[in-house]
C-alpha cells in the first residue's frame, strides 16, 4: 500500500481518507471505550483510526458489552429470583437496578477498560 502525501507549506502530510464511519449512533459502552482509548491508550486509538477500524471496533465493543450485561442479568435472575413485580414494584425495580449496576461494573472492568 502506497501512501500519498499533500504539500502543506514546508511539510508533507499523508493524504488519508477514513473509510470507517459510524453506521448508527454510538452507544453508551462504545463512547466509554472511545474515551478510555483516547485518554489511556493513544497508540491503539490512533492505530485503529489510521487503519479505518475505530468505529467498527467501537460498535463491536458496544454490542458485546450489551449482550454480556443482559446475559449476566438473566443468569443471576435464574439463581436469585427478583421480588414479584406486581406485589412489590419498588423492590423489583431496586433489584433490577442493582443487577444492572453489578453487570455493568464487571463488563466495564473486563471489556471497556481492558
Amino acid at each position: 500500500m502506497e501512501i500519498e502525501y499533500v504539500q502543506a507549506g514546508d511539510y508533507l502530510i499523508p493524504a488519508i481518507e477514513l473509510d470507517d464511519v459510524p453506521t448508527k449512533p454510538l452507544g453508551k459502552y462504545a463512547l466509554m471505550r472511545r474515551r478510555h482509548l483516547e485518554t489511556n491508550d493513544k497508540v491503539l486509538y490512533t492505530t485503529l483510526q489510521l487503519k479505518g477500524e475505530l468505529y467498527s471496533h467501537l460498535e463491536e465493543v458496544d454490542e458485546t458489552a450489551r449482550r454480556q450485561v443482559n446475559l449476566f442479568i438473566e443468569r443471576t435472575l435464574e439463581k436469585e429470583p427478583a421480588p414479584d413485580k406486581t406485589n412489590d414494584p419498588m423492590a423489583w425495580v431496586g433489584c433490577m437496578e442493582n443487577l444492572k449496576a453489578r453487570a455493568e461494573e464487571i463488563v466495564t472492568r473486563e471489556l471497556i477498560f481492558a
